[in-house]
């Protein structure tokens, strides 16, 4: 049995054997999943009766032969299930080969599907705030007696529709530098706080209702530009789906050797069905209840490798009496000795 699994073409076996009937080592070959498609040829030297021989044959002998055996007849048989054992590993590396093509033009499939996705979600994301853009500058030209209070409502409005354009063409850009290999950050000493307290600034300057909560200070190896563009993706992600006077809470805090920044809302939540792939490229996020799909899948895809770049992790938490809760958390810089 052991010699069987060492390269071999062919097994001729006697019925009986010193030790053992050759019935029960043929049947024993054919137990072994690796030896399936090895021959057996099973050879009596003397007449059996036609039940012993459907036994032999039972057992998976793929040939019986009864001795005195010419030996033109052995040569034939055995040349028989050689070429049947090539045919049989032909057909075998054939299926192999038409299962290998059809999960290509099943993943080429998924990837059109999932690039016609994205193009329809781009399209919907520049779409969005092309037209409240026109629509307010439409009003402003129609209407040049308005009051000042409204046209720096209207303004106000305006200068988010652009920023919102400028960071998903950023987004777009970096994930394409990403896939070529293009993306890096350039890491400088920094503290943490005081940029998460000026993005958290910026948007309370837009009247929504964000607490934060600063706490030591938190030395970081950082590139700003690329931090902001991670924390103002959360917070945008925070805004979309939380109701327009739901509070969100972000904390900066040190712990266990890295500075961990966490936003807290009190939206619909995440799904655990979705956060298996809430950090995925294109794992466009959803939230239980609804109804539309947000963003083009881009965001926290992103967010999360900028913050791996960093030599930091980006997760989602659970907190009691909050809904999603995304905590980043970068290594602290460590001081000279």
């Amino acid at each position: 049995l052991q010699m069987a699994g060492d390269r071999m073409d062919l097994v001729v076996l006697d019925v009986k054997l010193p030790d053992i009937s050759g019935v029960e080592v043929c049947r024993r070959l054919k137990q072994d999943a690796r030896l399936l498609s090895l021959p057996v040829l099973m050879m009596s030297g003397r007449f059996i009766e036609s039940d012993e021989k459907s036994e032999g044959l039972e057992t998976g002998a793929d040939a019986y032969l009864t001795k005195p055996v010419a030996a033109r007849e052995l040569r034939a048989t055995v040349n028989a299930l050689l070429r049947m054992r090539r045919a049989e590993a032909e057909l075998h590396r054939s299926q192999l080969h038409v299962q290998a093509q059809e999960r290509l033009v099943a993943d080429v499939m998924k990837a059109a599907r999932v690039k016609e996705d994205f193009l329809v979600s781009v399209s919907h994301e520049l779409g969005t705030p092309l037209t409240a853009i026109k629509a307010l500058v439409d009003t402003l030209c129609a209407d040049p007696k308005l009051d000042l209070a409204t046209r720096k409502e209207f303004f106000g409005v305006l200068q988010d529709e652009v920023n919102r354009l400028g960071r998903l063409v950023m987004n777009i850009l970096d994930a394409s530098r990403l896939e070529m290999g293009r993306f890096d950050v350039r890491l400088t000493p920094l503290d943490l706080r005081p940029l998460v307290a000026r993005v958290v600034g910026e948007i309370q300057a837009r009247r929504r209702p964000i607490t934060y909560e600063p706490g030591a200070a938190l030395p970081i190896h950082g590139d700003r530009d690329r931090l902001t563009q991670v924390l103002v993706n959360l917070v945008d992600n925070a805004i979309k789906f939380s109701p327009l006077d739901a509070p969100i809470l972000v904390r900066a805090t040190a712990e266990s050797g890295c500075a961990v920044v966490r936003l807290f809302d009190r939206g619909p939540g995440v799904s655990e069905a979705m956060e298996a792939k809430l950090f995925e490229k294109f794992g466009r996020l959803e939230r239980p209840g609804v109804s539309s799909t947000h963003g083009v899948g881009l965001g926290l895809y992103l967010s999360s490798e900028i913050v791996r770049a960093h030599g930091g992790t980006l997760g989602l938490e659970r907190h009691p009496g909050w809904a999603a809760v995304f905590a980043i958390r970068i290594p602290l810089k460590e001081e000279p000795a």
